[in-house]
């Protein structure tokens, strides 16, 4: 144990003062030992108070038992970003060595100190920082001597939505987020009103983005990192290539990643919707006739077919489900002669973005071999509630 502990447990113990009457639960011991890691003294009554009440709920005694919603880390975070904290003005060093002390209960190594400054000088945010510390298994180790839980579900969301608009920073802008930027796109996803898909257009529309003057090759890597994780395949590229030496627009291309099944996935592992509202869009529906040319045909958008499929759904002359199944019943399609078991996979991961569940398919598999066609097995998937709800997502009516 520290030295500050020690004498933080001392301090407890014998000070005259009304505040040192208070019994002494786990939580108190640790909202005092934040206080003296962070601001270098021992918390007043009024402060102390303060703390106690808002995160009363968060902490538990040693011996009962700690909910999933409870956790260390919004109090944590909070006093490193309180006023009296911001106020010390640490440089980098300063801030990784109170980190150690605050949240692992010793001193950094030279070598830690020094990868940990790296990085903060590179640009990487304080917050984001102190988040490694946060989830590491030794702040673990340490708030479970308290009675406490690290890092909750909850956290664990906020955390993950941070993330994604970091990479974002990261990927698009090729730096690390800005205090203000980066605080601007977290509470406008935290509050629902702008969607993961919206706020990644944002980041490509930026005039800092668009002010880098990058090739057609070069955008092209820049969105294929950000929106799939990975680099361009050849044939993927040279279509979007294509695409845009015809005259289609960055920000349609950027629109057709946007709808992908794979930003669908990626932004899921992060808790990010893609769409938030139900309103036309045509960019949101561009994006729905682009994950059927991708799932059911295997391949990119032709011009002339998109072009085609989104008319019709921009215009109302058809509904989602009506495309859908267009896209089923194509020669293309069909020439395909793909098995019963394969056709379903697909019509999962169209239809309801997700993989086939044992049962489900267990009963269509049933259906197809009793004689049930393929054309009545997809409008069984065009009229669930799935279907719908996914479809709610693109803004447009599944049926």
């Amino acid at each position: 144990m520290s030295f500050k502990i020690l004498v933080i447990t001392f301090l407890l113990v014998f000070s005259a003062s009304s505040y040192a009457t208070i019994p002494k639960e786990p939580k108190l011991t640790f909202l005092d030992t934040l206080y003296l890691y962070t601001i270098d003294k021992i918390a007043d009554k009024n402060g102390f108070d303060h703390w106690n009440d808002i995160y009363n709920e968060l902490y538990s005694r040693l011996n009962a038992t700690v909910s999933s919603t409870d956790s260390a880390t919004k109090v944590t975070l909070d006093l490193l970003q309180s006023q009296p904290f911001l106020n010390l003005e640490l440089n980098h060093s300063d801030y990784i060595a109170v980190l150690y002390e605050m949240l692992y209960d010793r001193a950094p190594d030279q070598n830690e100190l020094d990868s940990w400054v790296q990085k903060l000088e590179s640009g990487k945010l304080r917050e984001m920082v102190a988040y490694d510390f946060i989830r590491s298994q030794e702040f673990k180790n340490l708030t479970r001597g308290y009675g406490t839980v690290a890092f909750s579900e909850a956290d664990n969301a906020l955390f993950q939505l941070k993330s994604f608009i970091q990479r974002f920073y990261q990927l698009v802008l090729g730096r690390e987020p800005d205090r203000d930027g980066f605080n601007y796109w977290v509470s406008h996803l935290t509050d629902g009103s702008e969607s993961g898909g919206k706020i990644a257009i944002g980041f490509f529309q930026s005039s800092e983005f668009i002010n880098r003057q990058t090739s057609d090759s070069d955008f092209l890597d820049i969105v294929y990192h950000s929106f799939f994780n990975r680099e361009a395949g050849s044939a993927g590229k040279k279509y979007w290539i294509d695409e845009l030496s015809l005259g289609t627009s960055r920000l349609e291309v950027i629109n057709g990643f946007v709808g992908s099944q794979e930003f669908f996935d990626l932004a899921k592992n992060f808790g990010i919707a893609i769409s938030n509202d139900a309103k036309s869009n045509p960019f949101q529906i561009k994006g729905f006739v682009t994950r059927f040319y991708q799932l059911v045909l295997n391949r990119e958008p032709d011009s002339t077919g998109f072009n085609y499929w989104s008319s019709q759904l921009i215009d109302g002359t058809e509904t989602g489900g009506n495309i859908a199944r267009g896209f089923f019943e194509s020669s293309e399609f069909t020439n395909r002669q793909t098995a019963d078991s394969e056709f379903l996979d697909i019509a999962y991961r169209s239809f309801f973005n997700r993989e086939a569940d044992s049962a489900g398919k267990h009963y269509w598999m049933r259906e197809l071999s009793l004689g049930t066609s393929r054309l009545n097995v997809i409008n069984g998937f065009i009229a669930s509630q799935e279907f719908i709800d996914l479809a709610h997502q693109f803004g447009i009516n599944a049926n």
